[in-house]
């Protein structure tokens, strides 16, 4: 039976998600893009998520793909695209559905360990606090609902290779502008954390295999002009 959340990704032979965020206790169905070269572990996945698509191309070109092409994303009324290598537990998925749910936002993250990749300064955890409203949401690890998808997939472009989809996402659910100081419907929980692994960590990287990786910068500056949204801005608390 369907649940009403669901975790997206996208993954190939070397991914290990599928050990660390299935459990008897999940309230959401796992659902990946598989865009690896390996039939055995594609059927090892197809046998632990709930659903399995063969697939080339980035997590959100992946996710635009099924999402557009199928309806298979539809019914769902949260979901959490995570990158494949975040490391968070069943039990902190499940209190990220109920941590949005309870706030009415519309587009949250868990904080990120002091172990992780830090990208954006204002990802990172902060001790001894819950929440706090943003401006920003990383592209590696948003759990939007049902509005705050549509708005992405009207405004989304196939060529993006993950650069600027945060932006883009955040922008297109702000009335189209930055969002303003008073908007709490983007937060990052504090109480909830996970870990993004360095590259050296993993041991490897595979979105540069991607055709047009090269070139991610400066497609998505190109895209951002054409839709007017700001190609970036400093991310921060409201």
């Amino acid at each position: 039976m369907t649940r009403k959340y669901a975790v997206y990704t996208s993954c190939g032979d070397l991914s290990y998600c599928d050990q660390i965020w299935d459990d008897n206790n999940r309230n959401y169905d796992l659902i990946a893009s598989f865009y690896g070269n390996n039939t055995s572990r594609f059927v090892e996945l197809s046998s632990i998520f709930d659903f399995v698509i063969r697939e080339k191309g980035s997590k959100f070109q992946n996710f635009y793909k099924l999402y557009t092409l199928s309806n298979k994303l539809w019914g769902y009324e949260r979901i959490f695209v995570l990158d494949d290598d975040i490391i968070i537990s069943p039990s902190d998925i499940n209190a990220m559905f109920e941590f949005a749910e309870e706030y009415n936002l519309w587009i949250c993250q868990p904080s990120f360990s002091p172990h992780s990749k830090i990208s954006h300064e204002v990802t990172r955890q902060v001790p001894n606090n819950h929440f706090r409203y943003t401006n920003f949401i990383e592209v590696n690890a948003p759990l939007m609902n049902r509005q705050a998808i549509s708005k992405l997939i009207a405004y989304y472009d196939p060529l993006l290779i993950e650069w600027g989809v945060d932006f883009l996402y955040t922008w297109a659910n702000s009335s189209l502008s930055i969002p303003a100081i008073g908007c709490k419907r983007f937060a990052i929980n504090d109480s909830i954390s996970c870990t993004n692994p360095t590259t050296q960590d993993k041991g490897y990287k595979e979105l540069s295999k991607i055709r047009g990786y090269d070139m991610r910068i400066q497609t998505w500056i190109a895209h951002a002009e054409i839709i007017g949204c700001p190609p970036h801005w400093r991310p921060s608390n409201l």
